[in-house]
């Protein structure tokens, strides 16, 4: 729990930083979602927050442990809020692009990717973002065939602070390994 704990520690900060909201902790990921003013400033606050929370954990080893990480970040639809038995409620992100986001993260795990963009998210990037990307390859992600994107370069250009408040939701999902 520890471990966990200080992975956590490490990797939220870089997702509220950049406007980002986690909703829930499931194991060892954390599911996150940009509600900003439009897809391209979504998109780049999550991928900035996906570089820097992959910066983090290199720069870090909680108790001499090196701490790393699979993140798929995608732009879609959820509905979000409690779910469950009248006796116990958990709020959360459903529906088939948040299913999407958890089946990408599950290529980084196949793979080793760090960090792997749907088709759609990095399409939606600012076209001035400095970030180039190169296909990771395609699969059928039941029965959803997706194109897949490794970011080849650091650092996108985004705008922060009070102006990216409100619009579409990317959504982010992070997994130590």
């Amino acid at each position: 729990m520890e471990l966990l704990n200080a992975y956590f520690d490490l990797v939220v900060p870089a997702i509220t930083q950049a406007g980002g909201e986690v909703i829930k902790f499931m194991g060892d990921a954390a599911l996150a979602f940009f509600d900003l003013q439009d897809p391209a400033t979504s998109c780049n606050a999550a991928l900035a927050s996906a570089f820097d929370a992959l910066k983090r954990l290199q720069c870090c080893s909680p108790r001499g442990v090196r701490l790393h990480a699979g993140i798929a970040l995608h732009y879609g639809q959820a509905a979000y809020g409690n779910i469950g038995a009248s006796q116990r409620l958990d709020f959360t992100l459903i529906g088939t692009d948040v299913n999407l986001v958890s089946r990408i993260q599950g290529v980084c795990s196949a793979t080793g990717h760090r960090l792997i963009l749907s088709e759609r998210c990095a399409r939606l990037l600012h076209p001035d973002c400095s970030t180039s990307m190169d296909a990771t390859g395609s699969g059928d992600f039941r029965s959803m065939p997706r194109s897949t994107f490794q970011p080849l370069t650091r650092r996108p250009k985004i705008k922060t602070g009070e102006e990216n408040m409100r619009g579409p939701r990317p959504a982010s999902r992070t997994h130590s390994s």
